[in-house]
């Protein structure tokens, strides 16, 4: 198994319990937020939906571009937007090669 499916693999583990997590989720509590100042439950969930598209973007073009936060009033609406970032951050891993994943890596490591 390459670098690249071991990342992919594990990476499609966390992520698919994140998914599975969402859907336990009802619209009451979209935008509890744990403490004034703090990220709302949706905005927390695509944060995390970002980073790792992100994160993806950056090996390929070595630029670390903040992507938009998307806007949402339901969960079914930050659940949908996670699974089209789950879709194209996968894409994009499964394009990377074993030599960039491990570039990428050695750049994060030396920060």
């Amino acid at each position: 198994m390459s670098k690249v499916e071991s990342f992919l693999n594990d990476w499609l583990n966390h992520r698919e319990k994140l998914e599975a997590l969402l859907e336990k989720i009802d619209d009451e509590h979209v935008h509890y937020k744990p403490w004034d100042g703090g990220m709302s439950l949706g905005t927390l969930a695509l944060h995390v939906a970002l980073a790792g598209d992100m994160f993806a973007n950056m090996v390929k073009t070595e630029k670390m571009e903040a992507p938009d936060m998307p806007k949402f009033d339901t969960m079914d609406e930050v659940r949908e937007k996670v699974k089209e970032l789950t879709e194209s951050t996968k894409k994009k891993i499964q394009e990377m090669t074993d030599e960039e994943l491990d570039q990428q890596t050695r750049l994060s490591c030396r920060k």
